[in-house]
């Protein structure tokens, strides 16, 4: 099995041993295994490098827990945030985070594209949160400036 990035280029591999017809047991590791040669069982693991001096991308969200107080606050109010932001809020937003090198091209890109206003918040908030607390800082004081409004009716000043 292998993990290609966008540009087709191989992140992360693991020979996987097929037993039986129906039946795969397959572990992985959140983690690199010790330096030795890969075999069978064990991963081969490739470096996944940020892009564009943006944020570390690679933070697994699925087994970690929030680390900072930012991070809890930004998730406590991403129900409400994807119901009130504006989509020129959004745009402003995607503005700053670039500015700061908190999202890379390809992110803002990508959000930009999405059909609505609400997958474009949804996304947004999404991605931040897996960048950290630093991220989810920097998010929430631009858009007190952005919109102190909404963001005061979310208790985030």
């Amino acid at each position: 099995m292998k993990v290609q990035d966008q540009q087709k280029r191989e992140v992360w591999k693991y020979h996987i041993k097929l037993t039986g017809s129906c039946s795969t047991s397959i572990s992985a590791s959140s983690s690199p295994p010790p330096a030795t040669q890969p075999s069978a069982s064990q991963p081969t693991w490739f470096p996944v490098t940020a892009e564009e001096g943006g944020l570390d991308p690679r933070r697994e969200n699925l087994q970690r827990s929030l680390s900072g107080d930012k991070e809890r606050r930004l998730l406590s109010v991403r129900t409400e945030f994807i119901g009130r932001v504006s989509s020129s809020v959004v745009k402003d937003l995607l503005d700053a985070l670039l500015q700061h090198r908190v999202i890379n091209n390809r992110e803002m890109e990508s959000i930009q594209i999405m059909p609505s206003r609400a997958d474009k918040a949804r996304e947004l908030i999404d991605t931040v949160l897996k960048k950290g607390n630093r991220a989810c800082e920097i998010l929430m004081d631009t858009f007190c400036e952005v919109d102190p409004f909404v963001s005061t009716m979310l208790n985030l000043q």
